[in-house]
């Protein structure tokens, strides 16, 4: 398990612009949390990994939509001198989200018909991003569908007993979320649950199963824009190209930029980034038409008058020091790296019978499987206690596949009844009145010497003793005796 110790100052990097797989931030630079060690003896801060194909404890709702749509992780948009810590990125950086061009994976009508059906859902939600349950359906239609293409430190809220808890979590490149106009994460697709920016954390240790790709050193936060993003660009797995979505939209009014995926473009001195990862000494351009201050042109236009034509998204950009334009331009041209995400191995389902039922629970979520837990009566087993689950301990399942927990629970104490008074009576009414009061009967007769037959001569437990519903009374009967024949 990885772990880190206490998180150090920001520091600030200026990086090469690039559309898709190099660094652009709109937003204003790059800033990275250091983990260094504090030399302290402070407690470990738990962080939580969260699978994307997982809704995670106590969600707020289910809404998973399977399968995750593949993303190309944009590792490259991290500082290259990154040793540990978690990087921050502006929220408007182009590519740092994904997505499936004219489709989402959220339903933020889902959300906002849930929440309005059950207000004290509505009310933990609202909480956290200190809005009122009333301004509910305008916010979240403000938010914008987006996939993560880096494994993403947040601050996530779980549902419990009509709280929002905080939980400081990772949430797994490929993690459908809302993002505000600031492009910070507000909400999470698959379980509806509210989100914050992550907190400082010190001596983090991280708890969950890692999934393949996973690394302490490759995190990101995010953070708010300088300027509200009006239209995000949006990287797509399955094409490769780049496509804008509109702020506030769910996908119908997607379009792509420039009708193909950008290019990183290279002259001498200046370097003209689109999708690539190729850099150099001069000046960059940075962010995409209509996103951040950039103003856009039918080319890359210098200050002295010339143009460069450019196969790639349209911006302008400044050269510090240009006295006359070469006639021959060098482009070159660097194809974007690939990261292909292999489907995660079947994990083994842990065997928890005759664990106590929050630590088979806990133990279940750990290994990355979704816990199911019912209560049942049952008069021998310890309460509390796993008497089943299902599928069996060892069986192979998917990464998030459920597994039910049958947990025992003491049946309710029997009610108490009086033991009535039966003296005289004949053994089938002495049964009867007993019935009719929940109490079992049970008969012995004894002769008895000139007394009637068949009458009740006591009973155990006496008449007036207070007993458990259910119990058994035995009764004395007397047997009459007779003299034998005549001689």
């Amino acid at each position: 398990m990885a772990r880190f110790t206490t998180l150090g100052r920001l520091v600030r990097t200026p990086l090469v612009v690039a559309i898709v797989t190099a660094v652009v931030v709109l937003g204003g630079g790059i800033f990275v949390f250091a983990a260094n060690s504090s030399g302290g003896n402070d407690d470990p801060t738990e962080v939580f990994l969260e699978p994307a194909d997982s809704v995670g404890t106590n969600p707020f709702v289910n809404l998973l939509k399977t399968p995750v749509p593949t993303v190309v992780l944009a590792r490259d948009l991290l500082p290259k001198d990154l040793k540990a810590g978690t990087a921050s990125l502006a929220g408007g950086t182009v590519g740092l989200y994904g997505g499936t061009l004219n489709d989402a994976q959220c339903d933020r009508e889902q959300l906002i018909t849930f929440l309005t059906q059950n207000p004290d859902h509505a009310k933990a939600w609202a909480g956290v991003q200190n809005i009122t349950i009333a301004q509910l359906p305008t916010y979240i239609r403000s938010l914008t569908p987006v996939q993560l293409r880096l494994d993403t430190r947040v601050t996530n809220h779980g549902y419990t007993n009509g709280t929002a808890n905080p939980l400081q979590s990772v949430l797994q490149a490929g993690t459908a979320v809302l993002v505000d106009r600031n492009g910070v994460p507000r909400a999470r697709c698959a379980c509806g649950n509210p989100l914050l920016p992550p907190q400082p954390t010190t001596n983090t240790t991280y708890t969950g199963t890692p999934w393949n790709n996973f690394s302490a050193e490759a995190l990101v936060r995010v953070t708010p824009n300088d300027q509200p993003v009006e239209r995000f660009v949006l990287h797509d797995a399955a094409t490769g190209k780049l496509f804008i979505r509109p702020v506030g939209t769910d996908g119908d009014a997607d379009e792509l930029l420039g009708g193909a995926a950008a290019k990183t473009t290279t002259t001498t001195g200046t370097t003209v980034a689109g999708s690539g990862s190729t850099s150099s000494t001069g000046t960059t351009r940075q962010g995409a038409e209509g996103l951040g201050s950039t103003s856009s042109t039918d080319g890359v236009t210098d200050t002295t008058g010339g143009t460069v034509p450019d196969t790639g998204p349209t911006v302008t950009r400044t050269s510090p020091t240009v006295t006359a334009i070469e006639p021959t331009v060098t482009v070159t041209v660097t194809e974007p790296t690939v990261t292909v995400t292999q489907p995660p191995p079947k994990i083994a389902v842990p065997d928890v019978l005759g664990r106590p039922g929050t630590e088979a629970q806990a133990t279940v979520e750990k290994a990355g499987l979704r816990a199911v837990v019912v209560t049942t009566e049952n008069a021998r087993a310890q309460p509390g206690t796993v008497i089943a689950q299902d599928p069996a301990g060892g069986t192979q399942v998917d990464k998030g596949a459920t597994v039910t927990i049958t947990v025992a629970k003491a049946p309710p104490p029997p009610a108490k009844v009086t033991v009535p008074t039966l003296a005289g009576q004949t053994s089938a009414d002495a049964l009867a009145a007993l019935k009719r009061v929940g109490l079992n009967g049970s008969v012995q007769f004894v002769p008895v010497a000139g007394a009637p037959g068949d009458r009740v001569v006591r009973s155990e437990p006496a008449a007036g003793v207070v007993v458990d519903q259910g119990s058994t009374v035995v009764l004395t009967v007397s047997q009459a005796l007779t003299n034998g024949p005549a001689r």
